[in-house]
């Protein structure tokens, strides 16, 4: 998959493990850089959420979760207009091949 990134202040900390460590610490930046590898190894969502079962929620508004490290989660949308939506409005995530990532938390209970 390809993610894009809603702020050049996400890109860069998902590309660059030292900002990532900064704005994180060491142990949620390298799960970061992990999660980060994971969705890009997969063709679209639907196969990601497969693979990390437990870790990914989707929500009916159309968006992903995923909790990584201690205790932060990143929030994406589908990118692109490429994908599919069923008769409900709701996104197809075996048609999603690109994700946008609009945000990352930090949350006490993720």
């Amino acid at each position: 998959m390809i993610i894009s990134f809603e702020t050049e202040r996400l890109k860069e900390m998902c590309l660059v493990l030292s900002k990532a460590e900064i704005a994180l610490g060491m142990v949620n930046a390298k799960a970061l850089v992990l999660v980060i590898a994971d969705i890009e190894a997969h063709e679209n969502v639907e196969e990601m959420l497969d693979f990390m079962e437990g870790v990914v929620q989707t929500n009916s508004d159309g968006t992903l979760e995923i909790s990584f490290g201690s205790n932060c989660r990143e929030h994406f949308v589908p990118a692109g207009t490429r994908f599919k939506q069923g008769g409900d409005g709701s996104v197809i995530w075996s048609t999603v091949e690109r994700l946008k990532l609009i945000e990352i938390k930090e949350c006490d209970v993720c």
